[in-house]
């Protein structure tokens, strides 16, 4: 943004001065990739041709990578946040004089300083992941709701209104996008209530 924000600070910003999109997070990218990945599903012959089960699948595997990586960020997050309280014992009687943990007062300082560089930069990282799949599932909803409300025929039309069309693309394709906010947190609830557990016994 910086090279940008200079250029914007001499003149008034043209089109040609904003860069594009990364092919990978522009419509032209993705639809391709979830397109051949709905059509695998619904071409599987197991039951109806789309299903909602179907669906979410072609959006799973069109931003499996992003659900990775995610779910890496989010395990070293966890893993980073107990640090500190697994370790503020010792630190508390470093502090009081205890002799015991004399020689180890800077290694235990430098590795709470570690864990949070690590807390602070897989949350961030993470969050940024997880806005980037969401913004990703949504676009390619909508670009095939959109598509495929172009090709109905007038028959089609008639029991489908453009309101229905509208609030598929406004409402439920931004609550797909939304939902990439909380697909870890299953998984991150049961493993903090494990670790909670073991370290208060």
């Amino acid at each position: 943004m910086g090279p940008l924000l200079a250029v914007g600070y001499k003149k008034a910003l043209g089109l040609d001065d904003v860069p594009d999109l990364d092919h990978a997070d522009s419509v032209a990218g993705l639809l391709p990739s979830f397109k051949t990945n709905l059509e695998a599903q619904a071409g599987d012959g197991s039951g109806p041709k789309f299903t909602a089960f179907k669906l979410t699948k072609a959006l799973v595997r069109t931003v499996w990578w992003h659900i990775a990586v995610t779910a890496l960020y989010a395990l070293i997050y966890n893993l980073a946040t107990y640090v500190g309280p697994y370790l503020i014992d010792s630190l508390v009687q470093y502090l009081n004089g205890d002799e015991r943990y004399a020689s180890k007062g800077k290694l235990l300082v430098v590795t709470f300083i570690v864990a949070k560089v690590f807390e602070c930069l897989s949350q961030r990282h993470w969050f940024f992941r997880l806005q980037q799949a969401g913004i990703r599932a949504r676009s390619a909803l909508v670009s095939v709701v959109y598509q495929k409300g172009l090709s109905l025929s007038s028959t089609s039309r008639q029991s489908r209104t453009s309101g229905e069309m509208i609030n598929i693309i406004s409402v439920d394709a931004d609550r797909v996008g939304l939902f990439s906010w909380y697909m870890h947190d299953l998984w991150r609830s049961s493993s903090r209530s494990s670790w909670t557990a073991r370290m208060s016994g």
